[in-house]
């Protein structure tokens, strides 16, 4: 009878072992430099520089493990590269040669980055137009092609915003859309030196359902502009 109690313990144990939900992370990379080097992985839109987890770079590779509380956006930090990911439950593959990254093998992290390769080839567009419209102002080479450059930066700004407020929309219900309202919220903040909703994302904010608004994260960005509020004595969203 002993040996029945103690066999079902063991099922016990094996069981609880198995439901625990947990996270893989395994990358290759073909930058020599980065050998014995760490990985750093930390939460993407918390200010805490607490690290979640992190591991040595071997002849091109490394790997991260461990059990999995809650679905969260976070970076891997690697030399001065910051790479974006969904830590979630089963196992993503990063690989990366230079600049070339690709994310891949959990359904949060294949839409994340579909997202991310349409904003990166519109923000290369953005940048290339910009410089293009400085160096023509410096010379004070303002022709048709200025005019017509200048009318096409504003577009694929627009196409950006756009992009960037449907993915919101399209993820109020999961950690992609929380994550990158907040991203985008801090990058307004570092750029105006006070907490602020940008323009483009007011709208949607003020049209996400109660679950979204209700965010621990994001109430706490809320609260931090109301204090703004209140010492500025102005609106800012």
């Amino acid at each position: 009878m002993k040996h029945i109690a103690y066999t079902l313990v063991l099922f016990a144990f094996a069981a609880i072992s198995c439901s625990e939900q947990q996270y893989l992370v395994k990358g290759k990379s073909t930058q020599s430099t980065l050998d014995g080097e760490y990985a750093y992985m930390a939460p993407m839109t918390s200010s805490n520089q607490t690290f979640i987890d992190s591991c040595r770079v071997v002849h091109g590779k490394f790997e991260m493990i461990g059990p999995l509380d809650s679905i969260q956006c976070v970076t891997i930090y690697m030399g001065s590269m910051g790479i974006p990911m969904v830590l979630e439950t089963g196992e993503v593959s990063i690989n990366f040669q230079n600049s070339n990254i690709r994310v891949s093998g959990t359904p949060l992290n294949e839409r994340f980055y579909t997202f991310l390769n349409t904003r990166d080839s519109l923000v290369f567009t953005q940048m290339e137009l910009f410089n293009k419209i400085a160096t023509m102002s410096l010379y004070k080479a303002i022709n048709n092609d200025y005019a017509q450059d200048a009318e096409n930066l504003k577009r694929v700004t627009e196409k950006i915003d756009s992009l960037e407020c449907e993915f919101i929309r399209q993820n109020y219900d999961n950690v992609l859309g929380v994550s990158w309202f907040l991203r985008r919220c801090d990058e307004a903040s570092a750029n105006s030196g006070y907490f602020i909703i940008p323009d483009n994302l007011k709208a949607v904010y003020e049209s996400a359902p109660k679950t979204f608004k209700l965010n621990r994260e994001i109430q706490a960005y809320i609260n931090m502009c109301d204090g703004e509020k209140y010492i500025r004595g102005h609106y800012y969203y």
